[in-house]
């Protein structure tokens, strides 16, 4: 191991090399693993002083893997995952039995798992379910999960997934918002409606307003005002607070709706051909724990009616 450290004297460079290798810019892999941009740069300034050859064609608007560049990732790449898999298995093998962790975002685990989390305490009471919030894609690489429910379309390689629900998306807001509003968007009311946006990192795969409005026939018509917010979660408190409209996403509104908290404000859903899926890492498949929450949460959305009953 000693001519390694001569060649890579820091595996942090490798680290750094694989994130700029796979996502194909020195910025991007900078923002991924929390460094700058320059910091990134010299690491790989000094991982190809150390070979004696570029690893990285640099041009004006971006970076390309040179051929012993695109060799040396694809070995890098593969040492890691095995790597991973096998740390994963020592973290595995350290939990207690009956723990399952599932990852979900903040405004799905407010809005529809909490209220319903003392069923699955009833039905499993040996199970220690830890929930896990993000509001950014769900890296499933990192394998940190026994369940997840990712908001994007990645890349799932090694996982199974099943179908939790169809993107169905309907303008929701407080009943007073409706009173005031003088009835759901239509194109008399929707320029006295303020809209709450969401400025997140899905806007090109997940419904927006300006996707809703075209979908309704009324994307000509310029709404009142919009406020803007980087959380769904708030943007639904909003909403609950009388402050607009926000899109409502069916798996997240079902029960605000029924309670009453929220009405619709417009005529009719949109669904897309998106699917919010439930993930689950094929290293889990020999985990009753597991096995028993993945069921119950298909169970769940069917019996809310946002999936098909299970055979």
């Amino acid at each position: 191991m000693r001519a390694l450290r001569r060649l890579i004297p820091s595996l942090n460079a490798l680290y750094v090399f694989e994130a700029a290798a796979r996502l194909g810019s020195f910025s991007r892999a900078a923002d991924e693993l929390g460094i700058s941009q320059p910091a990134v740069s010299h690491r790989m300034r000094e991982l190809e002083d150390g070979f004696g050859l570029p690893l990285f064609d640099r041009q004006h608007r971006g970076i390309s893997l040179t051929a012993e560049g695109a060799l040396f990732h694809a070995e890098v790449s593969g040492a890691m995952a095995r790597l991973l898999e096998s740390a994963q298995g020592l973290a595995r093998a350290a939990r207690p039995a009956g723990s399952v962790s599932l990852c979900v975002s903040t405004a799905l685990a407010a809005f529809w798992l909490l209220p319903r989390a003392s069923r699955l305490r009833a039905a499993h009471p040996d199970i220690t379910l830890h929930i896990q919030t993000t509001d950014s894609e769900v890296d499933v690489a990192s394998g940190d999960f026994d369940l997840a429910i990712p908001l994007g379309h990645e890349d799932w390689t090694g996982h199974a997934r099943r179908t939790l629900c169809k993107e169905s998306v309907i303008p929701v807001c407080a009943p007073s918002y409706l009173d005031w509003l003088g009835g759901p968007l239509n194109p008399d009311t929707l320029d006295r409606a303020t809209l709450l946006q969401l400025d997140e990192p899905y806007r090109g795969k997940r419904m927006t307003w300006s996707s809703w409005l075209a979908e309704a026939g009324i994307a000509s018509i310029a709404p009142r005002a919009e406020l803007s917010f980087n959380d769904y979660l708030i943007v639904l408190q909003g909403a609950l607070a009388g402050q607009g409209i926000a899109l409502g996403w069916r798996h997240i509104v079902t029960d605000l709706l029924e309670q009453g908290l929220l009405v619709a404000a417009g005529p009719h859903d949109v669904v897309t051909d998106r699917d919010f899926v439930l993930l689950r890492p094929e290293s889990t498949q020999d985990s009753p724990a597991v096995d028993a929450v993945h069921r119950w949460l298909l169970e769940e959305a069917a019996a809310a009616g946002l999936s098909p009953q299970l055979p």
